[in-house]
């Protein structure tokens, strides 16, 4: 299974000099054409060095010696010795084997096709008898006549632009060579060790059984001292997908290859005896263990035991007491609603329905359901339920009143002054009579010498 590269300027200098140890040009468009793990080169190249021209020649190359460069006369020249060596000129078949022509070719002359037809061919010609020709075993392949030998060439060349000969890349860029292959060779197996490589480091996945998962889990053991999930998810994640797949969890195939999964979660379990211990000094200190009075501790006991035992329950449980004695409910009867009412008074010394609600919902709740709503059950008390409203509401007597208070107090009824002083009352005296001016003269006062407006 391939393993993540981690890239340095080291490794980036180790790799391009491999990479022209190989035969291949240092082109950057070669390089970012490479398959899969090659194509990654060049951005780690960019990343640490700023440029991949400056990578290549801090590798101890001259990078403008490893450029080819082409014109017009190049290409066309190129173009005349393929044709002399029996290729054909179509572009599908010069992409992969002469790809720096390719690329010249667009750029200087727009198209490959052009460059073929400056070259003096007719390329529209090329093209028709290409499609009229056929494969040995009846697939389109054109001029090409295969043999065993051209077969081995062309794998070769497919190995070396493309990094692989998995069948699922051959089938998709160049069918026709594989087909060509089974028909001299009997499978594409053969013709790729034919030509003269391995086949099983090209197979695309590994094929499980559970004895090899197993295996590969003891092995793991013997490398690494561990079998901790992340660890395996984070280096060697298909295998972990892998075991999960033929196991059902990474814990069930640790088990079946003869391990403790218990052992590789040190600090889980250490988690576990501290939330324990937290519970039970919780109780001592509390005298209960009920979930509603462990949400206001601070420390987040409650969600920390969740997450490590699964529900609040299961941590009770575990750290040795029985859950259901603190799920005792109260059975609420209309006199003990009456009673506790005028014990929270006796407490708060109100019964505003506000301060019920924040430091005892559970009694607000009986009340409303024995007596239809907390006003009904605080008069059944024999309390004055107006006594505990915060402000009774507006009316346009207690807005007058309010008005010759006002008056009183500041010695007139200025708009911007009624505005700065009292908002309030300004607001529900335009709701009440329309204006301020008409609310003021309700109030049995001239609002004249008041106004800003001057008389004409």
């Amino acid at each position: 299974m391939r393993k993540i590269v981690k890239w340095s300027r080291e490794k980036v200098l180790e790799e391009i000099r491999a990479f022209h140890k190989s035969g291949r040009p240092l082109n950057w468009a070669i390089v970012t054409t490479e398959h899969r793990y090659h194509s990654k080169l060049p951005l780690a190249a960019i990343r640490y060095f700023g440029s991949w021209q400056k990578a290549v020649e801090a590798a101890g190359f001259v990078y403008k010696r490893l450029i080819r460069k082409w014109s017009k006369e190049k290409i066309v020249a190129e173009i005349n010795k393929l044709n002399e060596a029996g290729e054909w000129l179509t572009y599908t078949e010069v992409y992969w084997s002469h790809f720096a022509l390719v690329r010249a070719a667009i750029r200087y002359f727009g198209g490959w096709g052009k460059a073929v037809k400056a070259a003096g061919f007719p390329y529209e010609l090329i093209k028709k008898m290409r499609q009229k020709e056929s494969c040995l075993i009846g697939q389109r392949a054109g001029r090409i006549k295969w043999s065993e030998e051209r077969v081995i060439t062309q794998i070769r060349l497919f190995h070396r632009f493309k990094r692989t000969l998995q069948l699922k890349e051959i089938m998709r860029t160049n069918r026709k060579l594989f087909y060509a292959a089974c028909g001299y060779f009997g499978s594409w197996r053969r013709a790729v060790e034919a030509a003269g490589f391995d086949y099983d480091q090209f197979l695309a996945e590994r094929k499980w059984t559970k004895e090899k998962v197993i295996s590969e889990i003891k092995a793991l053991y013997k490398t690494n001292k561990t079998l901790e999930y992340k660890k395996v998810f984070r280096d060697n994640r298909k295998f972990y997908l892998v075991a999960y797949r033929f196991f059902g969890s990474w814990r069930k195939a640790v088990k079946a290859a003869g391990f403790d999964y218990d052992q590789f979660l040190p600090k889980r379990q250490r988690v576990k005896e501290k939330i324990i211990s937290a519970i039970q000094a919780f109780y001592k200190g509390k005298g209960t263990l009920h979930y509603r009075e462990i949400w206001k501790d601070p420390n987040r006991l409650y969600w920390t035991a969740c997450n490590c035992f699964g529900n609040w329950r299961n941590a009770v449980e575990a750290a040795g007491f029985d859950y259901d004695q603190f799920l005792t409910r109260c059975k609420w009867a209309r006199e003990k609603v009456v009673s506790e009412i005028q014990a929270f008074y006796r407490d708060k010394g109100t019964l505003r329905h506000r301060e019920v609600l924040q430091y005892n919902r559970k009694l607000l709740q009986a009340a409303c359901k024995r007596f239809g709503s907390w006003r009904g059950a605080v008069e059944a008390a024999g309390f004055d339920y107006d006594q505990f409203l915060p402000e009774r509401k507006w009316t346009k007597e207690r807005i007058i009143s309010q008005i010759k208070a006002f008056y009183e107090a500041k010695g007139t009824f200025r708009y911007t002054e009624i505005r700065r002083d009292s908002m309030k009352l300004y607001a529900v005296a335009l709701k009440y009579f329309g204006s301020w001016r008409n609310a003021v003269e309700a109030a049995g006062f001239d609002y004249a010498p008041f106004s800003s407006r001057k008389k004409e």
